[in-house]
């Protein structure tokens, strides 16, 4: 009986010993955007809640998250009343900018560049949306025709010299070599502090070459609403 229970240890022990390797493992092979570049053959395919390989795959007819529905009810944050439909603030690949000076990319065509050479391979530029909008989405658009590289995006938070943080993530995935996609991320409810926070948007393809090609980013968030003036009637 007790060979038995020593037995069960030493399996329950090794069982777990895997699984926490395992997490470990997997926690590695999601970079953040201010790290170097990934690890060499790491799968960084980000969470996504629509991709649009995958809904054409599956003949889906489903609308993408970030965009409007065809009825809204008003959203509300702790401070600002806001819209019930999303705005969108949109960037090109070509209006993004290498974050190291060694980073090199080549324009290709309908606003879409490649990284070409660099230390860390990406791109970034800054996010203006006012104070108190709630962002809910990420979305990256890009040509995709590698079988062994992805492309993740981040929407980063900055105390500048300070503090940084991945407020939002998503990537094409690696296995996708279709051409033209696009992958919006999973729901969240940011709430802008530009007072406090610079926001900035990255891209960080996990290989070099043209293969990979950033078209855009874009974030779907709900707008405050501007209280309305009411000006003294003058009669006469």
């Amino acid at each position: 009986m007790k060979k038995s229970r020593g037995y069960v240890a030493i399996v329950v022990a090794f069982v777990l010993t895997l699984s926490l390797g395992g997490v470990a493992l997997a926690a590695g092979v999601f970079p953040s955007s201010e790290s170097g570049g990934p690890e060499s053959g790491a799968v960084v395919d980000l969470p996504a809640a629509y991709r649009s390989e995958e809904a054409a795959q599956s003949d889906s007819t489903a609308v993408p998250p970030d965009e409007n529905p065809s009825t809204s009810s008003p959203q509300s944050s702790t401070t600002y009343a806001l819209s019930s439909t999303f705005s969108y603030y949109q960037v090109t690949g070509a209006a993004m900018t290498p974050r190291d000076s060694s980073t090199q990319y080549t324009y290709q065509s309908n606003g879409c560049v490649s990284v070409t050479a660099g230390n860390t391979l990406v791109l970034n530029t800054d996010l203006h949306i006012p104070t108190g909008s709630m962002i809910k989405y990420l979305r990256l658009i890009y040509i995709d025709t590698s079988s062994t590289g992805e492309i993740p995006a981040y929407l980063t938070s900055f105390i500048p010299g300070q503090q940084v943080e991945d407020l939002i993530s998503t990537s094409s995935t690696t296995l996708f070599a279709g051409g033209y996609g696009y992958a919006v991320s999973t729901e969240k409810s940011i709430i802008v502090d530009n007072q406090t926070y610079a926001y900035s948007l990255l891209v960080k393809p996990s290989i070099s070459g043209t293969s990979l090609q950033i078209c855009g980013v874009r974030v779907a968030y709900y707008a405050p609403i501007s209280p309305t003036i009411y000006l003294p009637a003058i009669q006469r």
